[in-house]
């Protein structure tokens, strides 16, 4: 598999980072920008050493709850246990540019997401606790990577550097269960590490980053920064000669 198939396969989730339910937290609704795994794929560290254009969808989908033991701020009510259900569709488009010969290749990306979420919580209010449930479906926040800039050690030792941007520009009610918009800007420095292994059949990838929230100005709420770390060794099986 060429690198530009392989970049063309890891943007359905990752570079930059995509969006889900990380649990419901906070009062933007049940929709948080991590999804714990989802970030690292074989071959994340690498960006193409050739110049290319990618154009790819993806899908996810992610079903998460938060039990009645603890308190969940959400829509400017307190409720004891939320579920949330969430799918993305995401198109991304990339460009690895001509840079040349050289260790350093530069890429810029762009996502469209469409989401559709559905959210369930049991809200307490004079001492009873009843349960509403809401949905949305409409175009998210839209991301992008202004610059990728991958560095390649060896041929077998590559790191990419990244800036991850959220825009606000999904649709946001402040009293909304469902939302499709956080309706905060997001910005996420992300290092992406690829180790390969190839005598052994091995490779080991891993993703880092730190979420920074500004404010959300519709309910003068602020997510503190959130560090992010996925790793993943795989394993690649050889293949039985076809039969002739």
């Amino acid at each position: 598999m060429t690198m530009s198939k392989t970049i063309a396969n890891r943007l359905a989730i990752a570079a930059p980072l995509l969006v889900a339910c990380s649990g419901a937290h906070a009062t933007e609704g049940a929709l948080g920008r991590p999804v714990t795994g989802t970030s690292v794929l074989p071959n994340v560290g690498i960006v193409s050493p050739e110049p290319t254009l990618i154009v790819n969808v993806g899908e996810v989908y992610l079903d998460g709850s938060i039990g009645g033991s603890r308190s969940v701020p959400i829509a400017g009510k307190a409720s004891a246990g939320v579920d949330g259900k969430v799918a993305f569709t995401l198109a991304t488009v990339m460009k690895v540019w001509d840079t040349g010969p050289g260790a350093w290749n530069f890429a810029s990306s762009f996502t469209l997401p469409y989401v559709w979420t559905k959210v369930t919580a049991n809200v307490s209010a004079g001492g009873r606790v009843s349960s509403t449930q809401d949905t949305a479906s409409n175009l998210f926040d839209i991301t992008f990577a202004p610059i990728i800039a991958g560095y390649h050690f060896s041929k077998t030792e590559h790191v990419a550097l990244s800036l991850n941007v959220w825009a606000p520009t999904g649709k946001y009610d402040p009293n909304a269960l469902a939302n499709p918009s956080l309706n905060n800007w997001t910005f996420i420095p992300q290092v992406a590490y690829t180790k390969l292994f190839p005598e052994h059949g091995l490779e080991f990838d891993a993703v880092a980053g730190i979420q920074f929230y500004t404010g959300n100005n519709a309910t003068d709420y602020q997510n503190a920064p959130l560090f992010t770390l996925d790793t993943m060794p795989s394993s690649a099986f050889p293949t039985a000669p076809a039969s002739g």
